[in-house]
């Protein structure tokens, strides 16, 4: 079960996005990448730039999680209690094994050819918010640059 405590207070949804998830909540209009980014889960806020999350990062409602997410989905929420919050069978203690959701609760996954910018650009932030994080997406490259050479 997700809690919040001082080592994971950081993944948190900030007032102002909180604001922009209740003004949006209501809305029927598709979202635009600019709202898209705004919502971004807290565990990507390392990010700065809306145009770089936007190339580097994919969405998905969560009703159209492919046949892993949703296997990897089931396993956790075997393990987990969420009480009335829907969004918590997502999370995970460590940040690693959680799956990112952002405020309209829609996975986020990063599309493979952005993992250099990523280590590349935000390596600094990264190391500062979380070195799981940096190793995270370093793993990440490794695998990707692997599978592509067999």
């Amino acid at each position: 079960m997700f809690e919040t405590t001082l080592e994971t207070s950081w993944r948190q949804f900030t007032k102002s996005q909180q604001l922009q998830i209740a003004d949006n909540l209501d809305v029927n209009l598709s979202m635009d990448s600019v709202t898209r980014y705004s919502i971004r889960p807290p565990e990507l806020m390392f990010v700065n730039n809306y145009v770089d999350f936007t190339v580097c990062f994919a969405h998905t409602k969560l009703k159209n999680l492919s046949k892993t997410d949703r296997q990897r989905l089931e396993r956790q929420m075997a393990d987990n209690s969420n009480g009335d919050n829907l969004s918590s069978f997502y999370l995970a203690q460590d940040v690693i094994d959680s799956f990112w959701i952002n405020g309209f609760e829609e996975h986020i996954k990063i599309h493979p050819p952005g993992l250099d910018m990523i280590l590349h650009k935000y390596s600094d932030r990264l190391r500062e918010m979380d070195t799981r994080m940096l190793l995270f997406f370093t793993r990440c490259t490794i695998y990707h640059t692997t599978k592509a050479i067999q």
